[in-house]
């Protein structure tokens, strides 16, 4: 709120009060509960982005059908509800009975597996059909769930980082297919955007979660191909990590936040120029540096 003597100017909502929970599956460990406990005591977050975890749920019978088990999905979800969380889902992680490729799994962190022993599958779907159907099932499942009241006010967003090998196909070498893999997710997201719209309307979607600038034509090879098909997107997010420590120990560089304001207009004059400059921008990660989790 901002007052001049005792009169209230303007009201402001405190965008930054939301946070990114990792991992996902501590939500269902005492030390993570304790956290969010926390949070939701001090009312510091609003809203809490996290991970769908679709490879703790999906799975195939004996012939190849898809089925689902939503228990430990919705013992996370439940809890962050409860504590009166709205929430950012990532549709992130391939379900390895829709996999293209079982060997594209990536630990993401300083150590060789992530949390839990588990690896995130960076594979593209070997059907995107099957992908959609996914998208499609989950989304049904949370407004089946928590209400289509509810599940409005969240946003549901297309996997994470794509243009990092790390987080998706990992499989392809980056020099030789970097294009081909902005095609690819360009893709994935036009059938996470039928599944989504097949179970609702209502609920708000976006993507990319583009990770570096240096990678903005992804963006821009999204966002050509969401107006070519005239797909739904109601938000554009990104991260806007600065400098990397690894540059600072050698190039004698200084922590900046000019660098994520570089970063952040990289993106946006690439936004305007695709005419998408009237969806919002959220940067659901974000710090002055790179590499917090090596300990660096």
């Amino acid at each position: 709120m901002i007052k001049i003597e005792n009169n209230v100017i303007k009201t402001t909502n405190k965008f930054w009060n939301h946070c990114l929970f990792h991992p996902t599956d501590a939500i269902e460990d005492p030390w993570g509960k304790r956290i969010i406990d926390r949070f939701a005591k001090d009312k510091s977050i609003g809203t809490i982005r996290i991970y769908a975890m679709l490879e703790d749920i999906v799975y195939t019978d004996e012939d190849g059908n898809l089925l689902y088990d939503f228990r430990i999905n919705d013992l996370r979800l439940d809890y962050l509800i409860e504590n009166g969380f709205d929430l950012l889902i990532s549709f992130a992680s391939m379900p390895l009975c829709i996999a293209d490729t079982k060997k594209a799994g990536a630990a993401v962190s300083k150590n060789s597996t992530r949390y839990k022993g588990k690896m995130f599958n960076t594979s593209r779907p070997k059907d995107y059909a099957l992908w959609e159907e996914v998208c499609y099932q989950y989304t049904k499942h949370l407004i089946d769930r928590y209400g289509i009241e509810k599940v409005k006010n969240w946003r549901l967003q297309c996997f994470n980082e794509p243009d990092m090998p790390s987080f998706f196909m990992l499989d392809y070498k980056e020099a030789e297919y970097k294009e081909f893999r902005a095609k690819e997710y360009a893709k994935l997201y036009e059938y996470f955007e039928k599944g989504v719209r097949k179970a609702s309307e209502e609920v708000v979607i976006g993507g990319p979660a583009i990770a570096l600038a240096s990678n903005v034509k992804y963006l821009e090879i999204l966002l050509n191909s969401v107006k070519e098909k005239n797909l739904k997107m109601d938000f554009i997010s990104i991260h806007t990590y600065g400098t990397s420590p690894f540059h600072i120990n050698k190039d004698n560089a200084e922590f900046t936040t000019d660098s994520i304001i570089n970063v952040y207009n990289t993106y946006k004059e690439t936004i305007k120029k695709c005419g998408f400059e009237h969806l919002p921008i959220i940067i659901d990660e974000w710090g002055m540096s790179t590499h917090g989790y090596f300990n660096v």
